[in-house]
């Protein structure tokens, strides 16, 4: 949950979407139905949620970074951060062969 200075509030969850809240509207328990806008673009759920200026950045389980500008109403991704490689999966570097050959 993050709230800006505009008392927006934004929710990321489990189902790969970002909702923002006016909260100068209504104060009561958030009813989906009451969301401004809903951000998606993330393959998985969302962790974690940052704001600077009129960026809104989000990461996701989906080894993602995804930038949003806040301030559109109908805001798609502006940026997306390629997905971090899998551990252990890339065999870059590795070698098979034994030394000295």
């Amino acid at each position: 949950v993050l709230v800006d200075e505009a008392l927006r509030m934004y929710t990321a969850s489990d189902d790969a979407t970002i909702c923002v809240w006016d909260l100068k509207l209504d104060k009561r328990v958030c009813d989906r139905d009451k969301c401004l806008h809903v951000y998606q673009g993330h393959a998985d759920g969302i962790l974690a949620l940052a704001k600077g200026g009129v960026l809104l950045y989000s990461g996701s389980y989906d080894h993602s970074i995804k930038v949003w500008d806040a301030e559109e109403v109908d805001a798609s991704i502006l940026r997306t951060s390629p997905p971090a490689p899998p551990l252990g999966g890339s065999g870059e570097g590795a070698s098979s062969s034994g030394a000295g050959e």
